[in-house]
This record gives structure tokens, sequence and C-alpha cells, in this order.
């Protein structure tokens, strides 16, 4: 164990290591050294140069005793946050003989002051216990699912991913009072989480956050802990930028290469074929489309226009699935359509149907271990599947694709948010001839034939012309044509 006199002389020669008076916060606790307080050990502590004060944590089970060395005496004093009434910072110093005093009695007179209350509040009414529990329960019941009758709910998926985070992080919590979980237990098991990735953390300090402020904005109550302060100042991380995944052109035509291969000759003892083209087509079509992996794995059948080659996503499903929440249609490109025309099945429910679930698509793992394989037979490092839509978008810049147009078609930000798109007219066929002109230079770049898609140059000519034609044509017009089946 480090003796008293070295852990001084550390605090004196680390950078940052004195300071004159604690904040309390994350970022001031790396100036407290911590050890097991004892009498001898703090008997050996010198006194601190002038103008230096030392500070000391007791590391003993369940102790908020702390020890202040300045230049001509020791202090034992309790920081930290009352466990009751405002539950406001404390900072005070326990009166102690330097001659006489036993550790574990200050011990007890630290805990003391953080469950005492200050004068009057006892008259104050606590109120009803909210627990983590009852608290979800509340916010879920307040906002509800997002519908077009409710604009302010929430998505089923978000509803059902904030009460998993809670029940897999934090269990032992989901019983206990919110105002009873303090900012020291929630930097505690914030370093717990960590090590398990920085996701785990900070989406449980999310779920938190958000109950709490509900707490506070319906209940009033100021015992409540906020959350949101801590996770902002833990999330101090710099951003990921979007296009960190690149690839260069020859490692692309080797992924389609790879992929293509994989779905004409599948290695032998696949458990499952068909599986394996399911997921193969999958990855390829969101690569060029740039779609988000989730929501085109999770397509319903009745979501592809037939008609019209495309996605048709109306505004209920949107709000309720989709990441934008903005009904949209998603023209597709001839090597796209190919990969539609492959999986469409009327006796589906889903374009990418499960093998062993009627109404559901594919496992999501199943494709996340799909597309390793398509990366190891390419001989390239695996790189996720987000990283498929980042690489379409990179190909809209390489084209030229205007920014609004290039927004349409990844389904990037809310018309009602971007005031410029009120000028503007999502035209499908216009947007269609953008998606293909992003896959001609996909192709282009690689030095792919169309050919190895089992298209042919006039396929594709009477592919585009058919689509020009039909965009002539309103719906009514149509179906007198005897089109009756418009998706």
């Amino acid at each position: 164990m480090m003796s008293a006199r070295r852990i001084q002389e550390s605090m004196l020669l680390k950078p940052g290591g004195a300071m004159g008076k604690e904040s309390g916060s994350a970022a001031g606790a790396g100036s407290v050294v911590e050890m097991l307080f004892k009498k001898k050990e703090i008997e050996k502590l010198p006194f601190a140069p002038k103008g230096v004060t030392l500070q000391y944590r007791d590391t003993s089970p369940g102790s908020v005793l702390r020890l202040k060395v300045g230049v001509s005496k020791k202090t034992f004093y309790v920081h930290g946050r009352r466990r009751v009434g405002e539950k406001n910072i404390v900072n005070k110093i326990i009166p102690h003989d330097p001659k006489s005093y036993d550790l574990d009695e200050l011990r007890e007179a630290a805990a003391k002051i953080l469950d005492t209350p200050l004068p009057g509040e006892l008259e104050k009414p606590r109120g009803d216990e909210l627990t983590v529990r009852q608290a979800y329960a509340k916010w879920r019941a307040l906002y509800g699912e997002i519908s077009i009758a409710n604009t302010k709910g929430k998505s089923p998926r978000y509803l059902d991913d904030t009460w998993k985070h809670l029940n897999r992080y934090v269990p032992d919590w989901l019983d206990r009072d919110l105002r009873d979980i303090s900012e020291e237990e929630w930097l505690a098991r914030y370093k717990e989480l960590t090590p398990l990735g920085r996701t785990p953390a900070r989406k449980t300090g999310v779920a938190l956050s958000i109950l709490v402020e509900m707490a506070i904005r319906t209940n009033r109550d100021k015992g409540f802990y906020n959350f949101t302060r801590i996770v902002a100042a833990l999330n101090v991380e710099v951003p990921t930028k979007r296009n960190e995944y690149r690839v260069s052109d020859e490692e692309l035509g080797r992924f389609i290469i790879a992929a293509l291969e994989l779905r004409a000759n599948p290695p032998a003892g696949m458990r499952s074929n068909n599986q394996l083209e399911k997921c193969i087509d999958l990855h390829l079509l969101q690569l060029f489309t740039g779609m988000r992996p989730g929501e085109l794995r999770e397509t319903p059948l009745d979501k592809v226009n037939l008609l019209r080659k495309s996605f048709r996503y109306d505004e209920e499903y949107a709000m309720r699935v989709r990441k934008s929440g903005q009904e949209i249609e998603i023209p597709l490109s001839d090597v796209a359509w190919t990969f539609v025309e492959r999986q469409y099945d009327p006796r589906n429910f889903m374009l990418f149907q499960s093998p062993t679930e009627a109404d559901k698509s594919i496992a999501e793992s199943s494709a996340r271990e799909y597309l390793k394989l398509i990366f190891k037979h390419a001989g390239l490092k695996p790189i996720p599947k987000k990283a498929l839509r980042n690489i379409f978008q990179q190909h809209c810049r390489l084209a030229e694709v205007p920014l609004h147009d290039w927004k349409a078609l990844v389904d990037h930000t809310p018309k009602q948010k971007d005031v410029s798109v009120g000028y503007t007219y999502d035209d499908p066929d216009h947007l269609r001839r953008q998606t293909q002109k992003i896959t001609d230079l996909m192709l282009k770049r690689t030095g792919i034939s169309k050919e190895l898609f089992g298209l042919k140059a006039e396929e594709t000519n009477k592919f585009n012309e058919l689509q020009k034609l039909l965009a002539e044509f309103s719906k009514e017009e149509l179906q007198k044509l005897g089109i009756e089946k418009i998706n």
C-alpha cells in the first residue's frame, strides 16, 4: 500500500493535484486522493505547503467522510448530496479532537449529516413514492404511441427500448424511489457500465433523465435529482463523423462481387441457403438505396409498389416505425429493383420474411453475421451495416446530387423542420433519375457490369421508358386502362 508521505508527494507532483476547494463535479474528483482512513496513516500525513490544500476521500465501504490537510491542521468534513429534503450539496466540517478521536464515530457523523433534514423540512410532505418502474409506466401513459391523432407520442420501439435499457442495466433500481438515487450512485453505476461500451452507460443515463424530468414537471417536486446535467457532463467525447467509413472503388467492387458470388454459390455446410440469399439481397439493396438497415429489413410487403417500382410508406406507418416519421416514396434504380424482385413473394407478410415467424422479418443478428461473411469472402475488414448507407451518401456527393434531393432519397430532415422544402416538391420520378444516376456512377467507378445483376442494356432502357410513360397518367387513368392493383 502507498505510504501517507508517498500519497502526498504524488498529489503535489501531479498537475492539478492540489486545489483550494472541491467542486463536487466529476471533473473535480481527480483532485481527491482515495485511501482507507486509518489513524496511524493520517497522523503520518505531513502538512501541506503554503497556499495548498490537499484532500482525501475515505474508501471504507459506505463512508462519506473526507479529510483536508492544510498548512497547520487536518480537518475532517463531509461532502456530498443530502439524501433527504431538498437534496442539496453539503460541504460541512465535522469537529474532532486531534489528540483523541474515533474514525467510526466520525463516519457515522458524516452519514448523519446527509440523512438529517434541515429545520422545517420535516413539516414538508414528501409526497407519494415514485419508483423507477412507476415513473416509466406514468411516462409511457403520458405520451402514448405516436400516431396521426397523437403527434407528440413516442414510437413503439422507443417506448420499449427505454424499458429494456432500465431493466437490463439497472434492474436493482426499478423498485427504488427516484429521489433516493443520488448523483454519486449514478456516477458509480456509469463507471460500472462503461466497460460494456459507451452505449449502455449513455442510454441508461438518458432513460433515467427522461423519467426524472417527467416527474419534476408533473410533480413539481425539487427532491428529484435531475440526471440531465451529469449525463451531459459525461458525454464529452467528440461525436463520430458520419463519413468515417470510407472504402475505395476497388474495395467496394470486391464487396459487391463477393456478395454476388456467395449468393450464386453458397458455401458448403450452410444452415440455410435461403437465409443467406435474403441477407445478401438485403445488404446489396441497402447499398443501392442508402436506406436505414433496420427500416429496410422490416419493410412489410404491402409497402412495395410493384407498378412504380418503389417503396411507399404512408404517414401512419412512418410515424410509428420510421425515424423521420414522414410519409415518403422511395423510388428504386434498375439494379436495386432486381433484389426486390428476387425477394417479393405475395404469400409473405414481409419483404425479407423470417423463415420461422410468419409476421416478422429476418433477424438482425442473422443479417449482421452474413454481412461479416461477405467481407470475409472479399478479404476486407468488416464494417457495420450502417456503413452501407454512408457509402451511398458519399456517392450522392460524387454524383453531384442536389442537397434537397439527397435528403429526400435518404429520408433525412422532416419537411416541417426544413423551411425551404415548402417551395419544392419531391417528384418520385425526378428522384428516381437521381438514384439511377448514383447507381450508374457506383458501377462505373467499380468497373462492374449490370449484366452481373441479370440486366441487359435494352432491359434498363425499357425500365426507364416505362417509368416515364406511367408518370404521364394519373391513378384513375391507369385504373381505366385495366391496371387495377396499385400498391
